[in-house]
């Protein structure tokens, strides 16, 4: 949320904008690989 200014201060959104970046790019990272992508918020 501190590194994108349109993020700041909306955390449903900034869970949002993860949970699509962990959708469209799930080797980003391990965890995310494993199932654990919904675990933001």
């Amino acid at each position: 949320m501190r590194k994108y200014r349109r993020l700041k201060g909306h955390k449903t959104r900034a869970s949002r904008f993860l949970e699509e970046v962990a959708v469209k790019q799930p080797y980003l990272f391990v965890h995310w690989q494993r199932g654990m992508a919904g675990a933001f918020a």
